[in-house]
């Protein structure tokens, strides 16, 4: 009995870790605006570049102060307008692969990234629920990126 209960206890701990494992918390706009302007980055707001896209509520442009790369996070009206914007630029960046490229992909709960370094660039896209980060940068900033975007939680 007592072995009984030990395994049933153990199953429903590995369950709520995997459980809690399976998903993340996306960030807002002002959440990124606040991490990125910390770092030193300018931050603009180009919503108004996307007049009549219906599905977006704000866009936010985080560019490294020397110009050299910009971070892209989009808040979108809804998950599913996120899932296929998340599958429209993996698309775009797939056309990009050369010969030799690393690429790297994960789909889970409420989120799904994409990551292609190849042509001497580091493409990169992740959704949390219904926000999406999106960066395309020189492969020189790879690590440095991918600092941020794990600080960011995406």
């Amino acid at each position: 009995m007592k072995k009984k209960i030990l395994i049933l206890c153990s199953i429903l701990i590995c369950m709520f870790i995997f459980t809690a494992c399976g998903s993340k918390t996306a960030i807002n706009t002002d959440k990124f605006i606040s991490t990125m302007e910390s770092k030193g980055f300018v931050i603009s707001d180009v919503t108004d570049q996307f007049a009549g896209v219906d599905f977006l509520n704000d866009v936010t442009v985080a560019m490294k102060d020397s110009g050299e790369y910009q971070i892209e996070f989009y808040n979108l009206k809804d998950e599913s307008n996120a899932i296929e914007a998340f599958n429209i630029n993996k698309e775009e960046f797939e056309k990009e692969k050369g010969s030799t490229s690393t690429e790297s992909s994960a789909s889970l709960k409420n989120y799904s990234t994409y990551s292609l370094t190849s042509n001497g660039k580091y493409m990169y896209v992740s959704r949390i629920d219904n926000t999406l980060i999106y960066l395309d940068v020189s492969k020189e900033y790879k690590d440095e990126v991918k600092e941020i975007i794990n600080e960011l939680g995406y």
